[in-house]
């Protein structure tokens, strides 16, 4: 099976996955799930959708900045919103949208290379989430101990902090790994790109580290809170051990690669499956999939394109000055 053929039948195992999930949770019940939805809290849902999304932007921006690169803010918006509509539309970790921004700044050699260190930088930002995420999990799964759940977080943290430590040195020796492969070095620009995301990378400094793992749990408390506000949407008060449950089961499950444009159908099913463990009928736990990936998914593409647009019709309205 060619590779086309392979996105054709995931797509239309998506499709089956989502009408399959209308058939048996009913679309009637689902339609009216959505209908009695508050749309105030839709609203606050939505905002801290957007808010945790920029405040990502803005992560990669400063990253940019300590890189050596001073790119003006409105075209920093447009790079970073081009990445958003390259990572929403093929679901690969947000592989896709670092290449993009890098591919948009290649011709500038210094914001280039810094792009590249941005990269590296913001993977191992939003790399500590799935650490401390699936290491709470793991502690209250095992040790449910009621008055020291408020504790269990920080242990949790620490471990993150210390798995950030050697997350650059398994980099390095990955990107030297890479490069010793005989038809990686017959490309150059690709041995050339990772001796430069190794070289990049054993700049990091600790204070960097310490930085990047705060900015990570910063994403990850407002991934929470829009799982949690979406639920709320449709009238489910989740408890904190189902919501951390969802939270990493929907973490780990975006760094699984779907060849299909925006994870249509799959992803829907999947958070379905996932919040039907709030103990709620399939209608409800379908609508608030629909609910999570408007404010994840439909809303920031719309933003991003809009963001995108704007600055492509700025550039061709500049007059150009000839010599």
């Amino acid at each position: 099976m060619d590779l086309g053929r392979g996105k054709l039948a995931t797509l239309f195992s998506g499709i089956v996955i989502f009408i399959l999930s209308l058939y048996f949770g009913g679309l009637q019940s689902t339609v009216d799930a959505l209908c009695a939805s508050d749309p105030l809290i839709f609203l606050v849902a939505l905002g801290v959708s957007m808010v945790g999304i920029f405040s990502n932007s803005l992560t990669w921006y400063y990253s940019m900045k300590i890189s050596g690169a001073k790119i003006p803010f409105f075209k920093s918006l447009y790079v970073y919103s081009s990445g958003i509509i390259a990572s929403i539309l093929l679901p690969i970790a947000d592989i896709p949208g670092d290449l993009t921004r890098i591919y948009l700044l290649k011709e500038n050699k210094k914001e280039f290379f810094a792009s590249i260190k941005s990269a590296v930088l913001c993977r191992l930002c939003f790399a500590v989430p799935t650490v401390t995420g699936l290491s709470m999990f793991l502690l209250l799964k095992f040790f449910p101990i009621p008055y020291l759940v408020p504790f269990y977080i920080w242990p949790c943290m620490l471990l993150a902090l210390l798995f950030l430590f050697f997350l650059p040195k398994f980099t390095i020796l990955m990107c030297d790994f890479l490069r010793r492969i005989e038809r990686i070095k017959k490309v150059k620009k690709v041995e050339d790109f990772l001796g430069k995301v190794g070289e990049e990378t054993r700049k990091l400094k600790k204070t960097d580290m310490i930085f990047y793992w705060s900015m990570g749990h910063v994403d990850m408390f407002f991934d929470i809170l829009t799982y949690f506000f979406s639920l709320l949407t449709i009238g489910v008060y989740p408890d904190f051990l189902h919501m951390l449950i969802a939270y990493v089961l929907i973490t780990y499950f975006y760094l699984i690669p779907i060849p299909i444009p925006g994870g249509f159908g799959v992803t829907e099913g999947f958070l379905s499956f996932v919040y039907l463990g709030f103990n709620i009928p399939l209608s409800k736990s379908l609508a608030a999939a629909i609910v999570t990936r408007v404010v994840r998914f439909w809303f920031p593409l719309l933003v991003s394109y809009g963001i995108v647009s704007t600055f492509k019709f700025s550039e061709k309205r500049k007059p150009i000055h000839k010599s």
